[in-house]
């Protein structure tokens, strides 16, 4: 692709086009709802589908569907996410995200459902995942899902098995 997107603390994301040597920014607008849920973005994802997910830091998580300039926004208030702060994005085999919040754990987006959930049980969750503080995510080709969290250190979950391993 000739296209890469940078993400930035307070002027929101930037696509820079290697073909015209030129940078587009989206920046939020609080009057208008298809701008980027806020500028300060901490993770960026692009999806097997082309669609781009961007989470930021008290805006939730915002959609930018391929070939769109508009975005989808996503936040305690319009959906069942239950975390405007996003720090963490990965895609499953089933094209549905993986989300690790700051605060308020994993999450899963079910993309046909429109649905947020919580990705683990309280139980799974209380048993290895008790830090709500996640970091990065990262899902391998064996459908181990690597999380990094700031107090319960690197949980690694297999998603077949159901088996974990804390590092």
């Amino acid at each position: 692709s000739n296209t890469l997107w940078f993400g930035s603390y307070s002027h929101g994301l930037f696509r820079y086009d290697k073909n015209s040597d030129s940078f587009t920014n989206f920046s939020h607008q609080p009057n208008d709802p298809t701008s980027i849920g806020l500028n300060d973005v901490r993770v960026i994802l692009e999806d097997s589908k082309n669609n781009l997910w961007v989470g930021t830091n008290g805006g939730g998580l915002s959609l930018l569907p391929a070939g769109s300039t508009k975005f989808v926004n996503y936040n305690p208030q319009n959906s069942s996410i239950a975390s405007d702060c996003i720090r963490a994005l990965a895609e499953d085999k089933h094209g549905n995200l993986i989300i690790g919040t700051y605060a308020s754990g994993l999450k899963y987006f079910i993309k046909d459902q429109n649905k947020f959930v919580d990705y683990f049980t309280r139980a799974e969750s209380e048993k290895f995942l008790t830090n709500h503080f996640i970091y990065s995510l990262y899902l391998d080709e064996n459908e181990n899902l690597y999380i990094g969290t700031e107090g319960d250190g690197l949980v690694i979950y297999n998603i077949r098995s159901h088996q974990f391993k804390r590092y």
